[in-house]
């Protein structure tokens, strides 16, 4: 007889906090610091975040996301929910960062638009290189991106 497990969002929840490290310890540093010369164009970030991503995606061995850069601002939906300049979707191992704030229809910072890229790729990570069933903003969650960071501009 099989017997079939229900993973609860609490046993996802505890399994996130349990990582509060990315794998590895050495990093290219020069994709990143490309990102961070990015100028203000979507295309030229587009570029260079998918770079990113793709070294990111090569190193753990995983599928690689698709980013895709938004040169407008949020749409009013997505507004409702805070400061949200990005998004993952794991269906599609999609990525999308808007590249103007919502409310002054202004570049954001290269700063904030490379801490929502790592932010979001951490999502792809938990899916596909740590197999969680969801990615939660947990302790661990946040931890992880704060580790991924560190190791790619030190």
């Amino acid at each position: 007889m099989h017997r079939f497990f229900k993973i609860t969002l609490m046993d996802i929840y505890t399994l996130s906090n349990q990582f509060e490290t990315v794998d590895y310890q050495r990093f290219s540093k020069t994709e990143f610091s490309n990102l961070m010369k990015a100028s203000d164009s979507a295309t030229d970030r587009q570029r260079k975040a998918q770079t990113l991503i793709n070294y990111l995606c090569d190193k753990y061995g995983i599928e690689r996301a698709n980013v895709v850069i938004y040169d407008k601002p949020q749409n009013t939906f997505a507004q409702g929910r805070g400061k949200v300049f990005g998004d993952y979707t794991p269906n599609y191992k999609r990525i999308r960062i808007w590249n103007l704030t919502a409310k002054t229809h202004k570049v954001v910072a290269i700063k904030t638009f490379a801490d929502t890229l790592i932010h979001e790729f951490i999502h792809h990570y938990d899916y596909k290189y740590l197999k969680m069933g969801d990615s939660i903003h947990t302790k661990g969650f946040y931890m992880r991106i704060s580790d991924l960071k560190n190791k790619l501009s030190k």
